[in-house]
């Protein structure tokens, strides 16, 4: 099926997975890499706050007059890049994605990017209110590895968890204890943080490092339900739901803003500290799911949502 995004030629800057795929779309990073002295010296001008960082962005500089349209998911750290586009290619259109929650003092607060051409665009309700822009949920980049998933050799589990500790810890420890004492099975995987010690019973609860989004699909598709906890002061959606969504899982999250999307439904999604008592999570998990049409589903594919900033 056709889409009107094709009718464009793009330019994708970081954090834009899966959209490598379209021949009219080219994925970059901003910046190039560093190594030794010029890291050193990056770092020096970065705090600085030069005002001119274009030394050190990608080969995308020199053909950045082939496109039209310049997406920017969340590698901002500076109004420098936008200012650069506009200035090298005026007529492009520039289009900005948060997927972090903005920090009111960070570099990418969007008050010193709106005198700026440029639309801007955030994952998170709350942050849509509080700075004026628009609200679009993002999309889940890897729907394609989901379609070819199954229930592979790993040990069948009720509940899967995994994400970063992003000081989480505490209560995925003790949300997994509550869980196992209403006689439910779980498969928590918890990544350390970076620079963050770990003892005892917290370190050997963690694994050092990431794991392939192939062994995520696995255990997906091992476990009946998946656990998504985010943090406080977040009002965006994380890919945990999505994941339930497209691969027809149970969730279970803390996460009270799930109700106001169009695919909840509370056959489906347990809403923690909402009034529905733990216990009811065992007829929950093993209740049948509500199938949710298809039409809601794909609009979580990249291609869709990327479309919709050309449909009108």
């Amino acid at each position: 099926m056709p889409y009107n995004f094709q009718n464009h030629h793009i330019l994708a800057l970081d954090s834009c997975e899966g959209l490598e795929h379209y021949d009219n779309i080219d994925v970059c990073h901003i910046y190039k890499e560093r190594y030794g002295v010029a890291k050193q010296l990056y770092r020096l001008q970065e705090a600085l706050h030069c005002k001119d960082m274009s030394r050190w962005y990608g080969d995308w500089k020199y053909r950045l007059a082939e496109y039209d349209t310049v997406l920017i998911s969340d590698g901002i750290r500076g109004r420098d890049v936008v200012e650069h586009i506009n200035r090298h290619n005026p007529k492009a259109r520039v289009i900005i994605f948060y997927l972090n929650s903005v920090l009111e003092h960070g570099r990418n607060n969007p008050k010193y990017y709106k005198n700026l051409n440029c639309e801007l665009y955030t994952f998170d309700k709350q942050n849509a209110k509080d700075y004026g822009i628009k609200y679009k949920h993002f999309y889940f980049p890897y729907v394609n590895q989901l379609r070819a998933g199954q229930q592979s050799c790993i040990e069948p589990k009720d509940i899967f968890f995994v994400g970063v500790d992003k000081g989480r810890l505490n209560l995925l420890m003790d949300l997994e204890e509550q869980f196992q004492f209403y006689g439910l099975s779980t498969n928590m995987v918890i990544v350390r943080q970076k620079h963050k010690l770990y003892y005892g019973d917290k370190k050997r609860r963690t694994i050092a490092d990431n794991i392939p989004y192939s062994e995520i699909v696995a255990h997906i598709f091992s476990s009946k339900a998946i656990l998504d906890i985010v943090q406080e002061g977040q009002h965006g959606m994380t890919y945990r739901p999505m994941e339930a969504l497209l691969s027809n899982r149970k969730l279970i999250t803390n996460y009270q803003e799930i109700k106001e999307f169009n695919f909840y439904n509370p056959q489906n999604i347990f809403v923690l500290d909402s009034g529905r008592s733990l216990n009811e999570l065992s007829e929950f998990i093993n209740s049948e799911s509500i199938p949710v049409a298809k039409s809601i589903q794909r609009e979580y594919y990249p291609e869709v949502w990327l479309d919709s900033f050309f449909t009108s």
